[in-house]
């Protein structure tokens, strides 16, 4: 396959290379090489050219993987907050009027009623 010179294929050409360090052994060589193929997303565009997806077909993957990727986030949302109530109770039963609360998007301030 030949890509245009603008395109990620014909970048990629020179291919990953890695270079055996000092006294690394071949394990360690190999996770290395490994994570550059997935940084480089190298297997990705291959898998999404081996086979063509018609347009419907790949709306319907998008907005079936963004149903999952919501559904995901919104258990570990669910946990969150079973984590912070349990956390809150513990404190309300040591006597402890103000809690405050750092996470890393919001910052909230419990108050005994």
């Amino acid at each position: 396959m030949q890509g245009s010179p603008g395109s990620s294929l014909y970048n990629d050409k020179i291919g990953i290379t890695v270079i055996r360090r000092e006294g690394e052994s071949i394990d360690t060589m190999l996770k290395r090489f490994k994570r550059k193929v997935q940084k480089s997303e190298i297997l990705r565009e291959y898998r999404s050219r081996v086979e063509y997806l018609k347009p419907s077909v790949a709306k319907r993957k998008k907005r079936h993987d963004a149903r999952r990727r919501d559904a995901r986030d919104a258990l570990k949302l669910e946990k969150q907050l079973m984590k912070k109530q349990k956390r809150s109770k513990k404190f309300r039963a040591a006597g402890v009027d103000r809690v405050l609360t750092f996470d890393t998007n919001i910052i909230t301030q419990e108050v005994k009623p």
